[in-house]
């Protein structure tokens, strides 16, 4: 906000005009800085956003993992699980043509690894 104070005799249109140029340029730094504080807001808003997001992925991670292990937890104790613990003799063990094995028995495979 600017203002002018009373003139005697009052103001002319030279005034008016040499003032002008004052005006405008007071009247864009005001908005110039409104705009700043908005790109401030929406940045801040932004990076709280991408905090709650990280946060929720996070979570959602830890969330799969425990219920992999869990699952991997759940075939290895099963009385069809593999012949053994690893990975590899899951994924390849059918239980319709395999019989399950002793748990403490070991595959080719966990013996000599490629």
């Amino acid at each position: 906000m600017i203002a002018f104070a009373n003139k005697p005799g009052g103001y002319c249109q030279g005034d008016v005009d040499f003032l002008e140029p004052f005006a405008n340029t007071c009247g864009n730094l005001i908005q110039a800085y409104a705009a700043m504080q908005e790109n401030k807001r929406l940045i801040h808003s932004l990076e709280e956003r991408v905090e709650e997001r990280t946060l929720e992925l996070q979570l959602a991670n830890d969330t799969l993992a425990k219920d992999a292990a869990t699952q991997l937890e759940h075939f290895a104790c099963s009385k069809y699980s593999p012949c053994c613990s690893c990975i590899v003799c899951y994924l390849m063990f059918d239980p319709v043509i395999l019989p399950p094995r002793p748990a403490h028995s070991r595959c080719w495979y966990c013996l000599f690894p490629f």
